[in-house]
């Protein structure tokens, strides 16, 4: 997520999103106000008090940690199902992606790819899957040769892709052509309201 770069400003944002303020919370955990947005704004958080915050804000630190890019080692050949945002920040932030990608598709009429990079420039391919993507629907991450790569697993679907032809593959479809499809389906919606 290239909004919030950081633990402290995601941190911010679920604050933020919970109608409470810095010093609400500082003093909720036995903490200076000062120390607490120090805390916040260096990004430099001990265990223990990212573990008070969490508790205190409910928020889900697997999912936290996924949303900054840290997955730990895999086995090249495994792919792990990443926890899903909670419904609150998905219903937030929902909007504001939903408008950047209706207004990229305005600028970039008929390329697909034109309006991938761009959203890409902005945001993070796992944000936008977190964001874009139903909530029933998985998504799973795979890093392999220091790549990390991201995969959907379809809703039973049939959906016109080149990896759903692959045997054994056939409910997995690839992160970036998962967006694609996401962009493509609301490219159709765009025409039909224009006609």
């Amino acid at each position: 997520m290239k909004e919030n770069k950081t633990m402290g400003d995601l941190i911010k944002t679920f604050i933020k999103l919970r109608g409470r303020n810095i010093k609400d919370i500082a003093d909720e955990i036995g903490k200076d106000y000062k120390t607490v947005c120090g805390w916040l704004n260096r990004d430099c958080l001990t265990a223990e008090m990212l573990f008070k915050l969490s508790v205190t804000l409910d928020i889900d630190l697997n999912w936290m940690a996924c949303a900054l890019g840290y997955y730990g080692e895999k086995n090249k050949f495994a792919s792990e199902e990443i926890p899903r945002m909670q419904n609150e920040l998905r219903s937030h932030d929902y909007p504001k992606v939903e408008q950047s990608v209706l207004r990229l598709i305005k600028e970039n009429p008929g390329s697909i790819a034109s309006v991938r990079g761009e959203m890409l420039k902005g945001y993070d391919i796992f944000y936008l899957l977190d964001i874009l993507l139903p909530e029933e629907q998985e998504i799973l991450v795979q890093i392999e040769r220091g790549t990390t790569k991201y995969l959907c697993k379809s809703l039973n679907q049939p959906l016109n892709t080149r990896i759903s032809n692959y045997q054994g593959l056939s409910k997995l479809i690839d992160g970036k052509e998962m967006l694609d499809i996401l962009i493509a389906g609301r490219m159709r919606k765009d025409e039909n309201i224009i006609l």
